[in-house]
């Protein structure tokens, strides 16, 4: 017979084993910043890898423009639960913030 003892979760493969996270963020001008970071992770089943996404934003008045490049060096990896990441990718935005002052 089954005992519930005896379940190993899938949890327990992918769980991180050591992560490190590090992230800059450089203002060239008032409004126009540069973030970068980095995360390594080292899950339980052994597997390792590095991400580094940046990002360019510029503000004026209430306006924020943003273009986010996400896993710049294209490392193929999987995220818990067994879920492949994309492989490098961007976005562009446009954030509005509305005053009611």
């Amino acid at each position: 017979s089954w005992d519930p003892g005896d379940a190993i979760s899938l949890y327990v493969f992918t769980h991180y084993n050591q992560m490190l996270g590090a992230n800059i963020r450089l203002d060239y001008f008032e409004d126009f910043t540069h973030s970068t970071t980095f995360r390594y992770v080292e899950r339980a089943n052994g597997d390792t890898y590095n991400v580094v996404n940046t990002r360019l934003r510029y503000a004026f008045d209430n306006i924020r423009v943003y273009l986010a490049d996400n896993n710049i060096f294209d490392f193929n990896y999987m995220e818990a639960g067994f879920v492949n990441m994309p492989g490098r990718w961007a976005r562009v935005g446009l954030t509005y913030e509305l005053n009611f002052d």
